[in-house]
C-alpha cells in the first residue's frame, strides 16, 4: 500500500506541475492578447 500512495503522490505533482505550466500559459497569451489590443 505504502508504494501505491507513494505514485499517487508523484502523480498529483506531476499534474500540480502541468497545471502551473498551463497557467503560465494562459498568462503569456493574456499578455500578448493585451499587448495586441495597444496596437
Amino acid at each position: 500500500m505504502a508504494r501505491v500512495k507513494v505514485h499517487i503522490e508523484v502523480v498529483e505533482r506531476q499534474v500540480t506541475e502541468v497545471k502551473a505550466d498551463l497557467e503560465v500559459m494562459e498568462w503569456k497569451v493574456d499578455g500578448l492578447d493585451t499587448q495586441q489590443g495597444w496596437i
